[in-house]
């Protein structure tokens, strides 16, 4: 999984996982009960790109980067994907 890194002064106060996006009907469904059957809880929202309709799966927020970072090592492995560790600024 990736991390951005901030200068400290900019330090994010939380972090997510980002699955991704995904526009197959199937592959949410995947997504949704493999997430459910692991007990992981996500958010998921519609998101339009260039006119394109995704559903996006993020998890968390967590305080501390190792955290998320061992959960998408597991999601990486779960769904076979390269998610994304996402800071959020304060």
């Amino acid at each position: 999984a990736r991390t951005s890194r901030l200068p400290p002064s900019e330090a994010p106060e939380v972090y997510l996982v980002q699955l991704g996006l995904f526009q197959s009907p199937d592959g949410i469904r995947t997504i949704r009960r493999t997430l459910r059957e692991q007990q992981l809880s996500a958010s998921e929202a519609e998101v339009e790109i260039r006119g394109q309709r995704y559903q996006r799966f993020r998890l968390g927020p967590f305080s501390e980067a190792e955290e998320a970072q061992r959960l998408a090592r597991k999601v990486n492995q779960l769904f076979h994907l390269q998610s994304a560790v996402i800071p959020l600024p304060r």
